[in-house]
């Protein structure tokens, strides 16, 4: 005997994946050939921290109150890469269309790890490393953010 309700999920779970993966979920707004992921690179001996922020006087947001990040926010061991993706449906050509700008900053992470974010806060204590970045930047650099 056959559960009609287990038919009627199965059906909806298929239909589900059907939909998803058609060519309706691309953003429109990429071009054919676009990046979804951005390489931050760390070619040093030590160890850092990476944040990426829209205002290129403070070092770190905080915004209506929320918490710093944990102090492993943005860890990248020494000569280690991390990826920062722009989203399932997304591309970095599309986010940093027009005049979009902003700024990658790298900390010490024993800086980040004996004082916290907070005490970091507008200090830019521990910035071993600030990047202005934008689509041209990008695209000149293969998507590629790199330290030092």
């Amino acid at each position: 005997m056959v559960n009609k309700s287990a038919i009627t999920f199965f059906c909806c779970i298929s239909a589900f994946y059907i939909f998803n993966g058609s060519s309706c979920r691309k953003d429109s707004n990429c071009p054919e050939e676009n990046h979804q992921i951005i390489i931050v690179k760390n070619n040093s001996s030590v160890v850092v921290n990476w944040i990426r922020n829209d205002n290129a006087n403070d070092s770190v947001w905080r915004q209506n109150g929320s918490p710093f990040p944990e102090k492993t926010y943005g860890l990248i061991d020494q000569n280690s890469t991390i990826e920062s993706k722009a989203g399932k449906w997304k591309c970095w050509e599309h986010y940093y269309s027009g005049e979009h700008q902003e700024y990658y900053f790298i900390f010490d992470h024993d800086t980040v790890e004996s004082i916290g974010w907070e005490a970091i806060h507008g200090t830019n204590r521990g910035l071993l490393k600030r990047i202005t970045v934008n689509l041209n930047y990008l695209q000149q650099n293969n998507f590629t953010v790199t330290y030092p």
